[in-house]
């Protein structure tokens, strides 16, 4: 009966576990706001600045190419969600200014 307990209590630790970490997750997933935007002094481009590197964060990059080019007129900045490899290959390379 032992190893029955065992099992038992394993099965709720999985349990416990797996319901402790769905928990943290979120659906609020609102976009950002002018609210959110950095105050103060912004360096910004005079010209096209072209980047490159992971696909998981194209969405926050748009997100901050957006609130960047709010608070700098004229900028442009050109991201390549081309993966983190590649991104460090273009940036190594002089292909972009920031991987």
């Amino acid at each position: 009966m032992k190893n029955g307990s065992r099992l038992a209590a394993l099965g709720g630790v999985v349990v416990a576990g797996a319901l402790a970490l769905s928990a943290c997750g979120s659906d609020n997933n609102t976009t950002a706001s002018s609210s959110a935007a950095p105050s103060g002094d912004i360096d910004c481009a005079k010209a096209s600045v072209n980047a490159a590197g992971s696909s998981a964060q194209k969405n926050a990059m748009e997100e901050w190419t957006k609130l960047y080019s709010s608070k700098c007129a004229g900028a442009n900045l050109n991201y390549n969600p081309s993966g983190s490899g590649a991104g460090i290959q273009a940036f190594t390379s002089g292909q972009v200014a920031f991987a």
